[in-house]
């Protein structure tokens, strides 16, 4: 299926799903790109505003002067420019009608995100850039800020506290407290409700879906038992760096069945997280009973559910860049038996190695075809999910070497550089 690229990163099925939308402003190193797999999303700031195309409903105090820098911003796009008065104080971006869409649309129990990059012209006073406050719910807003490149910064956070029935917002919603005599540029400014912040977008934004078929993956066509065709990998790594959201203590469920899944960080089938398991299936998944990060293969020996191989404990991994490494290497193939191995690393650390014999079609719960694609954050019960760096490629050389040895995955964990052929998988 062809693709459509629109502004802000956004890239369509031409029949107009939405595939996934492309980053440059939070990758794990420079020189690659990633690519989000969100939930959807509104930004709840009001699109000139947002976009700063104009002044309109735009309230700054304590300012010498503001105006709009046409293509000045991050990415070509718009910056608000602000010169800053001698106090530091008051609320230089702010709007009225963002604190009646969060008012509007927000419920007991949800937490408000944002995010603005900026560009420091002139530091003034110095000391912090900017602050994040809905007045009268919370105080200033947990911040963490990625320096992106060109002298541009993203800064981004979540409140601590969840909306609750005697919540309110009682003043201004915005960006507050610039330092003193400081010259800054502004651009992309995001308000949403939701648990963590994702990509910018003027508007609104449908769920993300990203998938590589098994067919474009240079996968083998094996004949099974009931003469049917299944398309697996054979002498394959998959790598690939992934950074998640901050799991919320109001995600986790100590009473959840142990097949409750969370989020699916990529896996070979799209419907993994609906509790039904299937021989050859496999997932790198968040369960919500704990919140840890599992590698879940029932039939490959890896473990079900939180009871699967661990990978890091809630708390750990989160909110980070991560580097994910999957082996599946066939070591003896015969009319009855395909004997694969398959080996796991995480961060650069080997974690399991186990073997299974794939020749079976015995499905479980009437499904059995399970083929080798590469699903990224499964629909049904999606988060966000961010990641880069995607490389599939042999795991042995012709005559039977091993490319991808212990050292040599840790060595490409540590590097952090780009896989030359990284363009055959990724969007541009």
């Amino acid at each position: 299926m062809a693709l459509i690229k629109t502004p802000y990163g956004l890239v369509y099925n031409t029949d107009g799903t939405l595939c996934t939308t492309y980053r440059d402003d939070v990758v794990p190193f420079r020189g690659v790109r990633s690519f989000a797999v969100e939930t959807a999303t509104t930004n709840l700031v009001p699109s000139n505003i947002a976009t700063f195309t104009s002044l309109d409903g735009l309230s700054s105090s304590a300012i010498i002067s503001r105006e709009i820098v046409e293509g000045g911003g991050y990415g070509g796009r718009n910056a608000l420019k602000i010169v800053k008065n001698s106090v530091r104080t008051s609320f230089q971006i702010h709007s009225t009608e963002l604190r009646t869409n969060i008012v509007n649309n927000i419920q007991v129990g949800d937490r408000i995100s944002y995010q603005i990059k900026y560009k420091v012209l002139d530091p003034g006073q110095g000391g912090g850039i900017c602050k994040f406050r809905t007045w009268g719910f919370g105080d200033v807003y947990p911040k963490t800020i990625i320096n992106i490149g060109n002298g541009w910064f993203l800064q981004y956070g979540t409140s601590t506290l969840q909306w609750a029935a005697d919540s309110a917002i009682t003043g201004h919603c915005g960006i507050s407290e610039l330092p003193a005599n400081s010259t800054i540029l502004f651009s992309d400014f995001q308000v949403e409700i939701k648990n963590y912040s994702t990509s910018f977008v003027d508007g609104s934004r449908p769920n993300g879906y990203m998938y590589i078929p098994a067919d474009d993956l240079d996968t083998k066509s094996y004949t099974l038992e009931d003469g049917s065709n299944v398309k697996l990998f054979n002498n394959h790594v998959v790598a690939l760096w992934f950074k998640v959201p901050k799991v919320q203590d109001n995600e986790i469920n100590p009473s959840a069945g142990v097949w409750q899944p969370m989020q699916q960080i990529v896996g070979n089938h799209y419907s993994l997280l609906t509790g039904s398991h299937r021989y050859r299936q496999w997932g790198i998944m968040i369960f919500k009973k704990d919140g840890n990060l599992v590698v879940s293969a029932p039939f490959l020996g890896f473990g079900m559910g939180v009871s699967a191989t661990r990978l890091s404990y809630k708390g750990d991994y989160e909110d980070e860049w991560h580097n994910l490494v999957f082996v599946f290497d066939v070591l003896t193939e015969s009319s009855t038996e395909i004997i694969r191995n398959h080996k796991v690393y995480y961060d650069g650390d080997f974690v399991k190695s186990v073997n299974y014999n794939l020749y079976r079609n015995t499905g479980v719960h009437g499904n059995s075809f399970i083929n080798d694609h590469l699903y990224f954050n499964e629909t049904s019960a999606m988060r966000s999910n961010l990641v880069a760096n995607i490389f599939v490629g042999k795991y042995r050389r012709p005559d039977g070497t091993v490319i991808w040895t212990d050292d040599y995955i840790r060595e490409v964990y540590e590097a952090k550089i780009p896989f030359p052929e990284q363009n055959k998988l990724s969007i541009y």
